[in-house]
């Protein structure tokens, strides 16, 4: 599957320093708030941005670590998760004729 990744190239993060979209809140409290600092800043750039839709399809569908179109990593799996129930219950309404 070949996928275009032309969207990346209008990207708010396109100029910034990744490693804030990939820290861990952890270790002294000092530690902590730092981190917590970063994500806050990763999170005012992807709500900014004018192509978070295709951030997150791509994330979703590349299961990419740190934070993608304002979201971590475990919001992302609740978001699949919540995706594959849906279809789940789709295909077991075709079933029974309910759709």
């Amino acid at each position: 599957m070949i996928e275009s990744r032309e969207w990346m190239s209008d990207a708010a993060c396109r100029d910034v320093d990744t490693d804030i979209f990939y820290v861990t809140v952890e270790g002294t409290k000092a530690e902590r708030a730092i981190a917590e600092q970063a994500l806050d800043l990763a999170n005012l750039i992807c709500a900014a941005c004018e192509v978070r839709s295709e951030c997150l399809e791509y994330a979703l569908v590349h299961h990419e670590l740190g934070v993608w179109s304002g979201t971590t990593d475990r919001e992302r799996k609740r978001i699949r998760s919540e995706r594959r129930r849906l279809e789940r219950s789709a295909r077991l309404n075709e079933r029974v004729g309910l759709c």
